[in-house]
């Protein structure tokens, strides 16, 4: 089980298997509650073709979409150049708010 904090940064690194060379397009989403909440492709990730991985992060704007306390799922989709469709299985992810995030006291 993976674990993201509201409001944080969370990358998500992607491992290919096979040919690189084959990858058309790929697509990563997080749902939580039965919905797609989280969307990044193969353009806004950093791709490392001689590792076959890549690195997806999403900002904290974009974490803080998602609610604290229930569970969030995550899968990867790729097509290949031959029109072949394949995807990942899904992993669960840990959905925390920040401790005293709610509270309006200065930092200390």
């Amino acid at each position: 089980m993976m674990n993201l904090t509201r409001g944080e940064p969370f990358s998500v690194e992607l491992a290919f298997d096979g040919d690189t060379d084959m990858i058309e397009d790929y697509a990563l989403t997080i749902a939580q509650n039965g919905r797609s909440v989280l969307h990044k492709g193969a353009e806004d990730a950093v791709f490392y073709k001689e590792e076959q991985r890549a690195l997806a992060t999403f900002d904290g704007r974009e974490t803080g979409r998602l609610r604290a306390g229930e569970p969030a799922f995550i899968q990867l989709r790729v097509r290949l150049t031959d029109g072949e469709a394949l995807h990942s299985g899904v992993e669960e992810i840990a959905v925390a708010e920040l401790l005293d995030a709610r509270e309006e006291t200065p930092w200390r």
